[in-house]
């Protein structure tokens, strides 16, 4: 198919991991000598930034990967925050914030969601727990970011309480 592409191998997501940890571990692993590179494998484009809790173009991302073996909705819901905010908004912004992180640049997404306005910050660096590094990397190998120590006021990791 014309201007169809694909990547040769994209690791399947670990267990709670968020896709910024997803695309990091692709980039290790193919070798690309620069970020640009890695995005035009991704995403077709090489002006994709890649974002920790929100990405957008999942759709072109889903049709790079190997056979489609991950669905935009699996990615959405398993390795995005997405989910967690989902209660808080109306049935019809969410819709529209799906559009945005499916087919759009998700620009506009933190506008929808109220979140500018709101006051409430993000994480300024990406958070780890020690204990689930040691776990990641006896049960798969490697350590990973999880997407639940990436929430906003999550200061102790949930996993270790459960």
């Amino acid at each position: 198919m014309k201007g169809q592409r694909f990547i040769a191998f994209f690791s399947s997501p670990f267990p709670d991991e968020i896709l910024y940890s997803v695309f990091a571990r692709y980039h290790a692993r193919s070798g690309n000598e620069n970020i640009k590179k890695t995005m035009r494998d991704l995403f077709g484009s090489k002006t994709v930034c890649a974002v920790t809790d929100l990405p957008a173009h999942l759709n072109q991302l889903q049709i790079s990967i190997p056979g489609n073996a991950i669905s935009v909705g699996t990615l959405l819901n398993k390795h995005t925050l997405l989910p967690y905010f989902r209660p808080f908004m109306p049935v019809e912004r969410y819709e529209l914030i799906l559009e945005q992180l499916i087919y759009g640049n998700g620009q506009s997404v933190f506008m929808k969601m109220g979140l500018p306005a709101s006051g409430v910050t993000k994480p300024e660096v990406l958070r780890y727990c020690p204990a689930c590094v040691s776990f990641d990397r006896k049960e798969y190998g490697a350590a990973y970011w999880h997407r639940s120590h990436q929430l906003t006021g999550v200061f102790i990791c949930p996993i270790l309480l459960s």
